[in-house]
């Protein structure tokens, strides 16, 4: 059974640990696509850790599609290529949106859907969640009902600013960091931030709510294709 030395995550949180250890496995080739990852409970006893830490680490892994889940059966890890492989590989440039819909050509493979705001049941870790609002509501009672800042309660600005850091290297003030009540508030702001009179891009394929609110705004948006490498 896959097996780490937990003793050396150090000053690192052990999901974290346990995470960059499975993702380093993964781009390395170490373990292959589609193969089955331990069950959590049987690997948090032979690691050691608690149920939760395998959970986070595979949640986190989930979110960044170094693995995928298929209910009831368990983890597996997904097909990742490599940044030389992708360069030799890399197809052309999908049309954009606006081509397709004048060629009136629907897509003759779908490999993702954009159109639902939803995850799926399997991909939420309800056990994480649970614990958390629980510790929250038995511990925090008086801060909940109190009026939030207008920028965000700064506990959880810091704590997306260490993520980011964490897991993206990015060195981010929690101070720039905003926290707003949706999508809609979001981008809104954006644009009486930057102006009505600037054009905005959005990623085509990507969130068509966004490309709606701009319309709405009545901004001019742009939509810019996007292949495996990004925009």
């Amino acid at each position: 059974m896959l097996s780490y030395e937990m003793k050396n995550s150090g000053d690192e949180s052990l999901y974290h640990f346990l995470y960059r250890s499975i993702r380093n496995d993964i781009l390395a080739g170490r373990l292959e696509a589609d193969q089955k990852l331990p069950s959590k409970r049987p690997f948090a006893r032979q690691l050691g850790v608690s149920v939760v830490t395998v959970e986070n680490a595979y949640a986190q892994l989930l979110a960044e599609g170094f693995i995928w889940t298929q209910p009831r059966k368990g983890f597996f890890v997904s097909a990742i290529r490599t940044p030389k492989e992708s360069v030799q590989k890399r197809p052309a440039l999908p049309e954009s949106r606006e081509s397709r819909e004048e060629k009136s050509e629907a897509p003759t493979e779908l490999v993702a859907n954009f159109a639902d705001n939803q995850l799926e049941e399997s991909s939420f870790p309800f056990s994480t969640w649970a614990t958390i609002a629980r510790r929250v509501l038995g511990e925090r009672q008086r801060d909940l009902l109190k009026r939030s800042p207008h920028c965000g309660i700064r506990e959880l600005r810091v704590a997306i600013a260490k993520m980011l850091f964490d897991f993206r290297g990015l060195s981010v003030d929690p101070e720039c960091i905003v926290v707003g009540a949706g999508t809609d508030c979001l981008y809104s702001w954006l644009v009486q931030l930057l102006g009505f009179d600037k054009k905005y891009g959005v990623e085509d394929p990507g969130y068509s709510k966004i490309s709606k609110i701009y319309r709405k705004l009545n901004v001019v948006c742009h939509f810019i294709p996007m292949d495996e490498n990004g925009i």
